[in-house]
């Protein structure tokens, strides 16, 4: 490597630097971020994908959750749960930032090969392989190639890629895809070289390249579906800058078959692609039919959608994280009738001056086919636009303001320094800027409650937006203000079932049965009516009914979510509790089986199996299931207390253990949690120093439960009652037995 291309390297490495700095100093603010929105449901409350063995490789490669197919992102999901040890918020972010990151590097060598190809020499790679180029100097090319990086790592429409854990899937795939790109136009370069070695070197060089790029692309592709437009890409970039289809200099033209045979190895899995974006969504229930969303009002949105980025990108206020579309909305609605004009308008320029200019037809024919597939034509979700989908579609902007500074800097004379200057000073500012204003807009996506809020604030009629707010104000008890959103909600989308069960909850909670049963009732039937199950409503009704005492109700209600997903456990013990709650012990114990077949570890169903058990009689199944229980979790606090009462009250001479009982309840006590008081570890640890004949020890813990325990409630009433008839019987230096029924003691 000589002198003039080291330093080269050398420039490229510090804008690499830069660009690396820049891009953390606007994204740190996620590692302090939440998860929110799909989160819940795709992360939070799904374990299905964390971990690596067969069974969870195989959900990963056949669900279609959410309504995409991404295999390799639920991949990187699992991979960072082994990383940090389980889900981790911070971990997560930090991943999709470092992903972001790499994606943006990519992005410079990639602006930097493009600027080369349109500004010199593509045949030759000028200006990085030696030779002089005529129309930019190599640092003109770095300077651009790194303004193209940063506007688009730094940029506050990049925020909901990066900033929300679900979107992994964006930052995952323009990874991948941005190797692909930078692969395929470094096999295009050739050589004008007559010397056979070089060229027998070159084709191998170049079939090696774009194997590699291939692989790269099968790897996008699995992460999300977004880049199944890339074949047409290729094709766009070969007429420009690539110059594939023409001669240049000493350079054969290569011939248009050609081209559309290598475009082939592209096409196979784009295709495929398609097949299964469509299927996911099918499978998901996301897609829209016409009649939801008519074609005129997807031509519009299209119209809209075309003309709303390119705005945004150079006016980024306002951004939001869900522009929804208006339920009254029609296809020659002001803003979408404007946006076609525009679009036309633009369109007509483009075409005039796409030859004395190609750059410029050639960054817009990019910009509408990697937008293409989300500009509504195929609808999903209630958005008509979102800033997520300006993550790859946006990029030959990007490239064209690059160039726009490479050739601004070239004819700058260096005799006048003081105008480079300037226009450092002019980039420095910009990316400040943009820095600041994305730093501003991660806060946005802190947690659900800064989310909604901030959609609400600058979208007030959002009824997506006041639904999922009130879900969240019923989760902090906040039902007044629960109620209000949901009612806002309603009145603009009238068919929303998170309005309705957010309602239905909230009217629970202040009392208002009556509209509780109605708004429930009607979130279950809009979710039949689509062929979907609501198990939230479904589960506030249980709720609801057993509340009125309508347990008839309450129990057909549990079985019925059962039978649409048998594997949840919860569902299971609610149904359990219920039954026992009726001295139904024999059916409890059957729900509570069941469960505890589905997840032998889970501790909770372990110990109310166990208590079933001993509420039935059956003393040694409940020590044997308790005893199970403490196998898989060691260290569980209620299932050594509760199994330390019962060795330390049982009736059974063989069954009772006062010393066993004795190390289970202090050990207990000692991992209950600092400021918690543990009653019932007390309770079982009084009796046990009673059973091996401590009576004076037992006096003494259950007098200092006696002063700790508050006398306020009609629960703590019971407790403190209680307390004191087992005091009564230990100062008489007689231990506790407890008859079949745990509640009730002998000699009371």
């Amino acid at each position: 490597m000589d002198e003039p291309e080291r330093n080269n390297e050398t420039v490229s490495r510090l804008a690499v630097l830069v660009i690396a700095a820049a891009t953390l100093a606007a994204f740190v603010g996620v590692l302090g971020n939440g998860f929110v929105w799909d989160d819940q449901a795709n992360l939070v409350n799904n374990v299905r994908y964390r971990g690596v063995s067969y069974e969870h490789l195989r959900w990963m490669f056949t669900t279609s959750l959410g309504g995409h197919y991404q295999p390799l992102t639920w991949l990187s999901f699992a991979l960072d749960t082994k990383l940090w040890g389980g889900l981790n918020a911070a971990g997560v972010h930090l991943t999709n930032l470092l992903l972001h990151l790499a994606t943006a590097t990519l992005f410079f060598f990639l602006a930097r090969h493009l600027l080369t190809s349109a500004l010199c020499d593509a045949s030759r790679g000028a200006a990085f392989a030696g030779d002089k180029c005529r129309t930019a100097s190599p640092s003109a090319i770095v300077l651009g190639a790194g303004t193209a990086a940063i506007l688009f790592a730094v940029h506050p429409l990049r925020v909901e890629s990066v900033a929300w854990a679900t979107e992994r899937r964006d930052v995952l795939s323009g990874l991948f895809l941005m190797a692909t790109l930078l692969l395929y136009v470094r096999s295009t370069t050739t050589s004008s070289s007559t010397d056979e070695t070089r060229q027998t070197m070159l084709v191998r060089r170049r079939r090696r390249l774009l194997v590699g790029a291939i692989v790269c692309y099968l790897l996008s592709l699995m992460s999300k579906a977004w880049g199944m437009t890339l074949p047409i890409v290729l094709l766009l970039l070969d007429f420009y800058p690539l110059g594939r289809f023409r001669s240049r200099d000493q350079r054969p033209r290569e011939p248009l078959g050609s081209l559309l045979i290598e475009k082939l190895w592209f096409l196979v899995p784009a295709s495929l692609c398609a097949f299964a974006a469509i299927w996911a969504q099918r499978q998901a229930g996301a897609a829209w039919s016409f009649a939801e969303h008519p074609l005129g009002l997807r031509l519009g949105q299209a119209m809209y959608g075309l003309a709303f980025y390119p705005i945004k990108t150079l006016f980024p206020t306002g951004l939001i994280p869900l522009y929804e579309q208006n339920p009254s909305a029609t296809a020659l609605d002001p803003l979408n009738v404007a946006a076609a004009g525009l679009v036309i308008a633009t369109a007509g320029l483009l075409l005039s001056m796409r030859k004395k200019h190609p750059a410029l037809l050639t960054t817009f024919a990019l910009y509408f086919v990697i937008l293409s597939p989300v500009l509504g034509l195929a609808q999903s979700g209630p958005q008509i636009v979102a800033d997520r989908y300006s993550y790859l579609a946006c990029l030959p902007f990007a490239v064209l303001l690059g160039g726009c500074v490479t050739k601004a800097w070239s004819r700058l004379s260096v005799r006048r320094p003081m105008l480079r200057v300037s226009v450092l000073v002019g980039l420095v500012a910009i990316t400040l800027t943009l820095i600041g204003l994305t730093r501003r807009q991660t806060r946005i996506w802190q947690s659900p409650y800064t989310l909604w809020n901030a959609v609400i604030e600058k979208a007030p009629q959002s009824g997506t937006a006041h639904a999922h707010l009130a879900a969240i104000l019923n989760q902090r008890g906040e039902f007044m203000r629960a109620r209000d959103h949901a009612i806002r909600a309603i009145q603009r989308l009238p068919g929303n079932r998170a309005a309705h069960r957010a309602l239905g909850q909230a009217s629970m909670e202040i009392g208002n049965y009556e509209a509780a049963e109605k708004h429930l009732r009607t979130a279950a039937l809009i979710a039949a009516n689509v062929s979907k199950s609501d198990t939230s409503a479904q589960l506030g009704l249980a709720v609801l009914y057993t509340r009125l005492q309508r347990f008839d109700d309450a129990e057909a209600t549990y079985r019925t979510m059962i039978e649409s997903d048998p594997s949840k456990v919860d569902w299971r013990l609610a149904l359990a509790g219920l039954l026992a709650s009726r001295d139904r012990f024999a059916d409890a114990e059957d729900i509570y089986g069941g469960a505890l077949r589905i997840d032998p570890t889970d501790p909770q169903t372990s110990l109310r199996l166990g208590i079933v058990q001993h509420k039935q009689g059956n003393t040694a199944a409940a020590i044997a299931t308790w005893e199970r229980g403490l196998e898989f979790h060691p260290g569980d606090v209620h299932l050594r207390a509760q199994l330390a009462w019962v060795l330390a009250t049982t009736t059974n001479d063989d069954q009772r253990d006062g010393v066993r009982a004795i190390s289970l309840a202090r050990g207990a006590l000692a991992d209950t949690a600092n400021g918690v008081f543990n009653l019932e570890a007390t309770e079982a640890l009084a009796a046990a120093l009673a059973e091996t004949g401590d009576f004076v020890s037992a006096v003494a813990t259950l007098e200092a439960a006696q002063a700790t325990v508050p006398d306020y409630t009609d629960a703590l009433s019971r407790a403190a009652e209680r307390l004191s008839r087992q005091l009564k019987r230990y100062r008489a230096g007689k231990p506790t037995r407890v008859n079949l029924n745990p509640i009730q003691i002998t000699g009371d």
